[in-house]
This record gives C-alpha cells, structure tokens and sequence, in this order.
C-alpha cells in the first residue's frame, strides 16, 4: 500500500538552525550585557568599602588627636591636625566645629569642597556630583560630645578607574558576542544537517521503499537518533511479514474458536471471585467456575441443576424476584446466601447480560463479604467506643498532623478552646486559640516528641487568646501509620489548675508549719536547757541539807529528803531526754560515710558490765557502711541494745540478735518483702515483749508500757530512735508477742556507694 507524501517546506523561523542560532545568540548577548554592567559595579562596590574603611579611620584618628586642642581652646593645635589630615592625598576638604557648630578650623580647597561641606546631611554619603565621599565624626571628652569633624574623601580617581572597566568591558563583551554568533551558526549547520538527511530518508520510507536507511555521520546524539530510527525500520520491516502470517492464520476459523474458548475458560477459573452463568428465561444455571465449588459446597454438575433462588434464605426470595433481572454493574446488590450445608453467609453480586451457547443470559459475578462485614462491625463498635470515650472523659484529647493542624478533638477540648463543635477546630493551629508565646512553646514541643519518637509528659501554663490563664498536665504522643511512619501526635491534657492552687497553698502552709516547727524545736532545746540549772541547785542544796542537817531531821525528814532527791534525779533525766530529742534536728550536723558494725560494737564494750550482770548473749552479724550522723547511730543503737537488756524475762538469759535483714533472713518471723533502696536492719531479743497493739504507742513522748516501780525510765528512748531514723529518711518498725521477745526493723536509706 503506497502512502502520498507531500513535502513541508518549514517557515524561516521554525528551522532548528535558525532558532539554535538565534537562542544561543541571545544568551550571549545577556551575557555580554552581564560583563558589561556587572564588574565595573562589583569593583566600584569593593573600591568603595575600601574608602569608607579609610574615611573612617582618618576621621577617627583626627577626632581623637583633636579632642585635646578643642577642650582647651588650642587654635594652633587644631591647625596641626588639619595639617597632618593633609598628607593624605585623597583628603577633599576637612572641617572641625565645636558643639554650637562653631568653625574651629577647616581644610577646603576651592569651592567644591565648602560647598560638600554645607550640603552634608548625613554620615557615610556621596555628593549628588559623585565627586566626594563625606564623612561625620563625633569629637569626644570623658564621653561626652564636645565637636564634630565633617572629612571628605575624593573619587575622582575611582570614578576614572571605573570609566576605564566599563571601556574595557563594552569591548569584551562585543568580542564575547560577536565570536558567539560565529560559533553557533557553525553549531547549528553541524547539527541540522544530518537531521535534513533524516528527513530525506523518511520521505522515501513514507513512499513505501523500508530497504532506505538513514546515514550515520557521526557518533553523538544525532548518530544515535539516526542509529535507533534504522532499528525501528528494521523491527517495522520484520513486523509487516509477521502481521502478513498472522493474518493468514486468523481466517482459519477452527483455530480462532479454539484459542477463543481456552482463553475464556483460564480467565473464567484463574478470577478469585465465583462466577455464575444463568439462563435468562429459565434462571437455569448453565455454568460456573470453581470458586463456586469452594465457597458453596456443591459440585459443578449439582450447582448446574439449581437456580439463583435456591441460594436464597426463604425471606430474601420476594427481594430476588424483583431485582434478578436488573443490570448492575456499577453498583452491586448485597445479599444472604445459603451453602449446601445451611451456613448463612453475606454476599455482593454485579450482574450483567451476556450471551451464551447462542441464548441470553445473566452472567454473575459474587464475592463473598463475611468476614469483611464482620470486620466492618467490629471497627465500627471500636469507633462507638473510642467516640464514647473522647466524649464522656473529662480530659481534653486532639490528634494533630505534621503542621500542627488539628484532626479531631473531643467535646472536652472545644470547651478549653471556646467552640461550641469540636468540628470546628479541624484545620486550625494553638496560633488561631492561645497567645503567640504558648503556641509557639506547645509547636516546638509537639516537633521534638515527633522528631524523638518518645513520649512527652509536662506540666506548664496556658494562656488562652482572651488572656484567660490555666495550669495544665500534657501528654503527647507520636502518631505512626500502618508502616510506622509518624504522621502526626496524639496528646491528652488535663486542667491541673485547681490542684497547683491547692499545692501553692499546701507549699506556703507547710512552710509556716516547718518555720513554727523549727520554733518549737527551738524552744524545747532553750527550755530544757535553762531547766536545769534550778534542778542543779534543788540537788545542791538537798545534798548540804542532807550532810548539815541530816540528824536533825529524823526519820520522815529522811523520807522527805530522799523523795525530793529521787523526783529531782527524775526530773533531770526526763530533761536530759528531752534535751537529746530536740538536739536530733537543731543540731544538723553533715551526713558521712559510717561503719555501723563498729558503731555497734563501741556501744556494746559500754554495756559490757551490764550484759555479764545479766548473762547476756549478743549476736552482731555484719551491718552495712551507710552515709549517716555517727553520733547519732550510736544513740539509736544505745537505746534498743538497753531496752533488750532491760526488758528481759526473769529467770532467762537474755539473747539479743543484731543482723542485716536485706541479705535474707531464715529465721525472722517478718516475711513482708524488703523495700528496695532500704537497708533493714534488725534487732531482736527474747525479752517480756508486748502486745502488738501497742507497737505504735511506745514510739510516742513519754509513753510507758510498765509501771516505774517495775523498770526505771522515762519513756524517750523509743521516741528518740524513731526522731533518729526518720531524720536520716528512714523508719522504724516493732513486732512482739507477750513473752516471745521483740523484734525492732530499722529502714535506713541504701545509697550508691560512689555517694557514701
């Protein structure tokens, strides 16, 4: 088949010659207009940073060596350092006025310069003639402005200088542009001219004759252009004889139905979803892939023997009859399906008319959407719940994308943010509800959670746009995608101002508290203090009247004498006790590292006489080193170790057990866990004991369980081993039984031994 070719003769200026030529033509001369203004002016630029730096600096040194001669009215000194300016060649004129803009001396030669002087308006300018650049120095003394200096710098040898660049460069810049055109009319004959020999070559392959090939002058872009068009002939050529063969075997029609009906069959049972074929007369089924095996149960010769009713639960059938012959393939209908076995299953069928063996019918397609609804209807009741939760918690939540933009908040949220809808925050930014500090503070932590990756929790105040103030705990969370990627943050805010009020006043009576401690800590120490020197003198002179007069007396005198004694003995100790309670917190000295094993062992040599009068036992296992007052672990130690020896049962040797319960302990009767970061510390003895009711009662002030009479004793050292621990951060504990002993824990605070 001949193809008719007619020759387009192209325009002149839609030739790739002409318009190669005259871009490259035109970028040369914005390149020449480039050279031609850019470097006079960048030189100029530089020159005239240098002569402000110098104008600058000549002043400077002027208003400084001028400063002495003006403060002391010196003329001729002035003159001098006018003189000294003059040595600079490009010095234009040079005037010096005192702080009423009286002339105190000047350097102006001709006219031109007075008049630059009396035109000068303001520092580091150039004169309207561009003859001068004018500079204003302050004159100071101790600070203060007494003058002002007016210099001016020449251009005349900067303005030639630039004159001259600006020859120069006009003339490299014709030079640049008149080589350029040369260059690329050569270029683009180079160029065009293989192109034209393609367009020949198409000319004639157009015409029919495919055995033309395009010359391959050279080996750049146009050789491979003309390379790959030789190959497309060439694959063109090979396709024509193969299309010829096809075609050939196209018209044998026994051959075309084959390949025809074993393409149908391959797609009609590689499609995932089951496919039905029914009559649309009989609404017999007359085929079906086997997917429809599968998700029914029923073999292909069974489901042939059935219509779309029998897959129908008896209440869908009216629904069926009336949309079975509806077209749909746009938009399909849901239904029930039955299996062969009964089970109910949610389906979506598209129906469609086609023929069939030669006979109308409806071809559909059904997908089965079980679990996809299930699906459905459990995220749809997670929604329910999640809505439900944002709705009803009393905390304010928001999502936010990567802008800062809100996504959705609940109802809690629009009423911190003033809305009546929370749709009406979607969009917005904290810019559009807080001040522009809190914004911008609530931005730069929202980047960094997303940046980090991490969760945030703060505590900080929020200032509403109205001015409203309000404390608030925030948690913000970075928000991923399916893929992990954060896309946004999710935070939860909570209005904690009514809880910092309620802290501020907690901070502020607590402090009163701690100051009126202190002060009753204080006085307690001053009075138990001052207390005894009336005992010392009771005492005192009970003795000299005891040594003066003691016959004198008789024998209830005696009596007296010695109940007086005794209750002033009394009266001492309880003072002494009361002196040591209150000595715990005044008296703060520092904290350092303490060996409480050595500490116990010291008390123990002080008992010593005591616990062979009793026949004591005492077993001291290894006691931890802890940061700790020594004295003050000494006086705990003191305390338990004398009860343990006072309070024993007649008649049984005490045995008294002092150990380290963090290590473990077998045989100890407290099976309560151990704290971790506390040493427990136990001490143990087999002594009367007591009711465990009592166990926080012998802690308190001057509380006895047994009569004096029984057991000297004022009641204090328990209290005072309580003050001690709790001084040190710690508690103590009591457990007991009536005549089973006593065991006291001791909870010390278990420091890093690079703190001790």
């Amino acid at each position: 088949m001949k193809f008719q070719f007619e020759y387009i003769f192209p325009r002149p200026f839609t030739r790739i010659k002409t318009k190669f030529t005259l871009v490259v033509t035109v970028l040369i001369f914005i390149i020449s207009i480039f050279v031609y203004f850019f470097f006079p002016t960048w030189e100029k630029k530089q020159a005239m940073m240098a002569i402000s730096e110098k104008a600058q600096s000549i002043a400077q040194m002027a208003a400084y060596s001028i400063s002495p001669a003006i403060v002391f009215a010196d003329s001729e000194g002035i003159s001098q350092v006018i003189t000294s300016a003059r040595q600079n060649k490009d010095l234009a004129y040079l005037f010096v006025v005192n702080e009423n803009d009286h002339l105190l001396g000047q350097f102006a030669p001709g006219k031109t310069g007075k008049k630059s002087f009396y035109k000068m308006q303001k520092n580091h300018s150039i004169s309207k003639d561009n003859a001068t650049y004018n500079v204003i120095a302050p004159v100071l003394s101790q600070g203060k402005v007494i003058g002002r200096l007016y210099l001016g710098i020449s251009l005349r040898e900067l303005n030639s200088r630039v004159s001259r660049s600006r020859k120069i460069s006009g003339l490299v810049g014709l030079v640049i542009f008149l080589f350029g055109f040369i260059a690329a009319f050569s270029t683009s004959k180079v160029i065009t001219r293989p192109l034209d020999m393609m367009v020949e070559t198409v000319k004639q392959i157009t015409l029919g004759d495919l055995s033309q090939r395009a010359p391959i002058i050279s080996h750049d872009e146009v050789g491979r252009l003309a390379e790959s068009f030789n190959l497309m002939i060439e694959s063109l050529e090979q396709r024509t004889a193969e299309l010829k063969l096809v075609n050939e075997q196209l018209y044998k029609e026994n051959l075309i139905r084959k390949q025809s009906e074993h393409k149908y069959f391959s797609l009609f049972n590689q499609i995932p979803d089951a496919i039905a074929i029914f009559d649309k007369k009989t609404k017999q089924f007359l085929d079906c892939n086997s997917k429809i095996t599968k998700i029914y149960g029923y073999s292909k010769a069974e489901f042939k023997k059935l219509t779309p009713f029998d897959l129908h639960p008896a209440e869908e059938k009216s629904k069926v009859k009336r949309l079975i012959d509806t077209r749909n393939p746009e938009k399909p209908n849901r239904y029930t399906h039955l299996s062969k076995d009964g089970r109910r299953m949610d389906v979506e069928i598209v129906s469609d008319e086609i023929e069939f063996q030669g006979r109308p019918a409806w071809l559909s397609i059904i997908r089965d959407i079980t679990e996809r609804l299930q699906a459905e209807k459990k995220l749809a009741k997670e929604q329910h719940l999640l809505q439900s939760f944002m709705e009803n918690i009393p905390d304010a939540i928001y999502f936010k994308d990567m802008e800062g933009h809100f996504l959705r908040i609940n109802r809690a949220q629009a009423k911190r943010l003033g809305l009546d809808d929370p749709k009406d925050a979607t969009g917005k930014t904290d810019f559009d509800f807080f001040t522009e500090e809190n914004a911008r503070q609530v931005r730069k932590q929202e980047l960094r959670v997303m940046r980090s990756g991490k969760i945030s929790v703060h505590e900080q105040v929020k200032i509403l746009a109205d001015g409203n103030e309000s404390w608030v705990s925030g948690t913000k969370v970075p928000l991923p995608d399916e893929n992990g990627k954060i896309i946004g943050i999710f935070g939860i805010t909570r209005d904690i101002t009514e809880r910092k009020r309620t802290e501020e006043s907690l901070k502020i009576f607590t402090e009163k508290l701690m100051a009126r401690n202190k002060e009753l800590q204080e006085f307690a120490f001053i009075a138990s203090h001052d207390l005894q020197e009336p005992l010392r003198k009771v005492r005192a002179f009970g003795d000299r009247l005891w040594a003066k007069y003691s016959d004198e007396l008789g024998e209830q005198g005696h009596d007296y004498l010695l109940r007086m004694q005794n209750a002033a003995a009394r009266m001492q100790t309880l003072i002494d006790d009361l002196l040591a309670y209150s000595c715990i917190t005044i008296k703060d000295r520092p904290l350092v590292k303490t060996d409480l094993s050595r500490i116990v062992r010291e008390v123990l040599k002080d008992f010593q006489i005591q616990i062979e009068n009793v026949g004591a036992a005492v077993q001291l296992e290894k006691l931890p080193v802890i940061s700790a007052d020594p004295l003050q672990m000494r006086q705990l130690f003191q305390n338990l170790i004398s009860n343990a020896l006072k309070y024993h049962r007649q008649g049984v040797a005490p045995i008294i057990r002092i150990y380290n319960g963090t290590t473990g302990d077998k045989n100890s009767s407290d099976q309560e866990p151990l704290a971790n970061g506390f040493h427990h510390i136990r001490v143990e003895d087999n002594g009367i004991g007591f009711e465990q009711k009592h166990a926080d009662r012998i802690f308190a002030v001057f509380q006895r369980l047994h009569t004096r009479d029984s057991y000297q004793g004022t009641g204090m050292g328990l209290t005072i081993c309580r003050k001690i621990v709790e001084h040190h951060g710690g508690s103590i504990t009591a457990k007991s039984r009536p005549g089973e002993g006593a065991t006291f824990t001791i909870k010390l605070p278990r420091k890093p031994e690079n703190d001790i």
